[in-house]
């Protein structure tokens, strides 16, 4: 666990020596066999957004490996902010249409029905837990499972345990949530939360996620990894100030926000190709 990352925010680039750390730190669980193999992703949006500004990329074909995706992306991020923003700010109409399908795709929602429980992933955010809560409170679930240690770049406070204090302080009694605090990526907290439901015997069929609009699609593609079939999942985007760069009319405007958008297709394509050639 001696492991420092080169990294300070999310939205910088990380290397296959740092994606082999995180693999050693998240815990064990198994896919469901029978989803191995189906795509949930459509990365045609990356590699029109790529063509758009004129950046040549192989990393969201089919026949690539690990690495390759990695390298490629990495050097990708070195200009996709300044050659986006460029654009934008030229306010080119087709690059600016594919940016709001962008949007739409990776935050899309679910109308929102009765759940077992609420998922809440941790983060930065306080507008996550402050959803989940509004949630509880309006009755949508019973439960709120709250899972998030911090992530591998960034050490401070369980992120699960600051959320479970503010989710008290508003309201929620500590009988109604659960917490994992140990998780350091959506897939982390995925397979941790399942086993903790699991191993607590609590019964669920559907389930509630509260996460950031721009990770929603990648907490959707990956939690349906590892549910059965008859498991419904529920998406929410959690609450975000107009002001924030990451908004879904912000982030496009700063190269922060492009740099944290395209990484959430890095991030998928790394998934995809660890569970489609990986059997742990």
């Amino acid at each position: 666990m001696g492991y420092v990352s080169k990294r300070n925010d999310a939205s910088q680039a990380f290397d296959y020596e740092e994606l082999q750390e995180i693999l050693k730190m998240e815990a064990k669980r198994p896919i469901r066999e029978e989803k191995r193999m189906v795509k949930l992703v459509d990365y045609s949006l990356a590699r029109k957004w790529l063509k758009e500004i004129g950046v040549d990329s192989k990393a969201f074909s089919r026949m690539v490996g690990i690495i390759s995706i990695i390298d490629e992306c990495n050097k990708i991020k070195e200009k996709i902010g300044k050659l986006t923003l460029e654009k934008v700010n030229k306010k080119e109409e087709g690059l600016l249409k594919l940016l709001e399908k962008i949007k739409l795709y990776l935050g899309q929602e679910d109308t929102l029905e009765n759940g077992d429980i609420i998922l809440v992933f941790g983060g930065k955010n306080p507008g996550r837990i402050k959803k989940a809560v509004e949630l509880w409170k309006q009755g949508w679930a019973p439960r709120i499972l709250i899972s998030g240690n911090h992530p591998i770049y960034f050490e401070h406070e369980p992120e699960a345990l600051a959320y479970k204090k503010w989710a008290i302080e508003n309201g929620v009694p500590e009988k109604s949530i659960l917490t994992e605090s140990q998780s350091i990526t959506i897939v982390d907290n995925i397979k941790r939360s399942l086993s903790l439901l699991e191993n607590r015997k609590v019964i669920f069929n559907k389930i509630i996620t509260v996460i950031g609009w721009y990770a929603q699609k990648r907490a959707w593609m990956s939690l349906d990894k590892y549910l059965p079939r008859n498991k419904q999942i529920i998406r929410v985007n959690a609450f975000l100030d107009d002001d924030n760069q990451l908004s879904p009319t912000k982030w496009h405007l700063s190269e922060f926000g492009i740099n944290i958008i395209f990484n959430e297709f890095v991030k998928m394509k790394i998934h995809d190709w660890l569970v489609m050639n990986s059997r742990v």
